[in-house]
C-alpha cells in the first residue's frame, strides 16, 4: 500500500510537471502568434496613417488671372496632436489623438482645366477597449460630421477661396470612399513626437510627425511590444499640439 501511495504520488508529480509545460508551452505559444498577428496589423495601419499625413497640405487654388505674386492663393490646414513626448493611455471614454486634413490643389480655372480640390479632414481616435487595452481608430469623411468640426477652424474653411472648386471625391485622387475608418486593437498607449527633418535645415516645428504605439496582450499582460511610424510633413504645414484635443 505504501509503495502504491508513493508511486501515485510521484506520477502525480509528474502529470502535474506535465501539464505546466504543456501550459507554458502553449502561453508561448499564443502570445508568439499574437505578437505576429499584432504586427502585421500594426504594419497596415501605420502605413496607411503615414500615407495620409504625407498627403497632408494646405488648401490652394490656383488663379491665373491674378498678378504673379497672388496667383497660388492658400488657405493653412494645420495637423493638431496631442502634446510631444507624451505617452497617452486609454481614457475612460474616446480620445483625440490626432486631426489633419489632405487637400488637393484646386485646379478648375478655365486657363488650367484641371481637376477640382479635395478638403478630406482625417481624426484619429484612441477608444478604451478590455484590460486597459485600446483601439486606435482613423476616421475620414467628406460628409457632414460633428465629430470633424471645432470652433478652430477644423476642417480648414475654404470659403475665402471663392470660386471654391473643392467638390472632389476622395476616390477621384484613389483615397477610398467619402466615409473611410480603419481600426488597431491593443494599443497600450501611444507617444507622438516631432522634429526638422534630416537635410532639410528647416527650423523644428513640424517637418517629421511620429508615432510610437505600445501594444499588449490582453489576454497575457506582460507581452508587450512597440511599434513606430514617422512621416515627412510639408515644410509649410503648422502643427499645433495641445494637452487634449478635446480643447481645441
Amino acid at each position: 500500500m505504501i509503495e502504491l501511495l508513493v508511486a501515485s504520488g510521484l506520477f502525480s508529480l509528474f502529470l502535474g510537471g506535465v501539464f505546466l509545460l504543456y501550459r507554458s508551452g502553449a502561453n508561448m505559444f499564443l502570445s508568439g502568434s499574437w505578437k505576429l498577428n499584432k504586427q502585421k496589423e500594426a504594419e497596415r495601419f501605420l502605413a496607411v496613417l503615414k500615407s495620409r499625413l504625407e498627403q497632408a497640405t494646405n488648401l490652394t487654388r490656383i488663379d491665373p488671372d491674378q498678378e504673379s505674386s497672388k496667383q497660388v492663393v492658400t488657405v493653412a490646414a494645420p495637423i493638431h496632436t496631442l502634446q510631444s513626448g507624451v505617452s497617452f493611455t486609454p481614457a475612460a471614454r474616446p480620445e483625440k489623438v490626432m486631426a489633419f486634413t489632405v487637400c488637393k490643389p484646386d485646379l478648375t480655372h478655365p486657363k488650367i482645366n484641371g481637376p477640382k480640390g479635395l478638403r478630406l479632414p482625417h481624426v484619429l481616435w484612441l477608444v478604451p477597449r478590455r484590460q486597459g487595452t485600446g483601439e486606435l481608430q482613423l476616421h475620414a469623411t467628406t460628409l457632414p460630421s460633428a465629430s470633424m468640426t471645432t470652433t478652430v477652424n477644423f476642417p480648414p474653411d475654404f470659403g475665402s477661396l471663392t470660386p471654391a472648386g473643392f467638390s472632389a471625391l476622395p476616390a477621384d485622387y484613389q483615397l477610398g470612399p467619402e466615409e473611410f475608418q480603419i481600426e488597431l486593437s491593443d494599443v497600450a498607449s501611444i507617444t507622438i513626437s516631432w522634429a526638422t527633418a534630416s537635410g532639410t535645415g528647416l527650423e523644428p516645428g513640424g517637418k517629421t510627425l511620429g508615432l510610437t504605439v505600445a501594444f499588449r496582450n490582453p489576454d497575457h499582460p506582460p507581452t508587450i511590444f512597440n511599434q513606430t511610424v514617422e512621416a515627412r510633413i510639408s515644410p509649410d504645414v503648422p502643427i499645433h499640439s495641445y494637452p487634449n484635443l478635446g480643447d481645441f
